[in-house]
C-alpha cells in the first residue's frame, strides 16, 4: 500500500499495483472503501458519515448519522431518514 498527504493531519492510501483507494487516514479514525476486501462483510459499520451525499436509495438502519464528518459536530437525521 502506498500512501500521500492530503494535509497534515490525513493520508490517502492506494494500491500501488492497479491505483485504486483503499483507506483514508484522518483525525484518529481510518476510512476503509468499499471494495477494498475480497470478501463481504468482514466489517459491520458503525455511523454514518456525509447523509446529505449519501445515494436515496442506500439505506443503513439503525447506524447514527453526521452531516459530515464525526469529528466535525452533532449527529444529523439517522441514516433510515
Amino acid at each position: 500500500m502506498e500512501g500521500w498527504r492530503a494535509s497534515p493531519d490525513s493520508e490517502r492510501c492506494f494500491c500501488p499495483r492497479c491505483g485504486s483507494q483503499v483507506l483514508a487516514r484522518e483525525g484518529g479514525e481510518t476510512e476503509i472503501r468499499l471494495g477494498a476486501f475480497d470478501e463481504p462483510n468482514l466489517f459491520t459499520p458503525t455511523y454514518e458519515a456525509w447523509i446529505g451525499r449519501r445515494e436515496r436509495w442506500l439505506r443503513l438502519p439503525g447506524l447514527t448519522g453526521y452531516p459530515r464528518n464525526r469529528r466535525d459536530g452533532t449527529p444529523g437525521a439517522p441514516s433510515e431518514a
